[in-house]
């Protein structure tokens, strides 16, 4: 059996979110440690992660819009 391939394009914001004790407000890490945490109990599923921002969805700009969706256009999976 094959596994499912499945493209995660990674923009930032709550999965990403971590609190800065010393700034006192929330961060957007730009690394992959929280999906990589959900993914590995997927199984028969092969993940690509695309990290293309790093940014809270409340921040996220046209130009930024335009970047997903050219990613999205050009995933060569689901």
């Amino acid at each position: 059996m094959s596994k499912i391939k499945i493209t995660v394009i990674n923009t930032g914001g709550t999965f990403n979110k971590v609190y800065n004790t010393i700034k006192g407000h929330l961060d957007v890490k730009s690394d992959n440690s929280s999906l990589d945490n959900i993914i590995k109990y997927c199984h028969n599923v092969e993940f690509e992660i695309d990290n293309i921002i790093s940014k809270d969805s409340l921040e996220i700009t046209n130009v930024d819009r335009h970047l997903m969706l050219k990613h999205i256009k050009e995933a060569k999976t689901q």
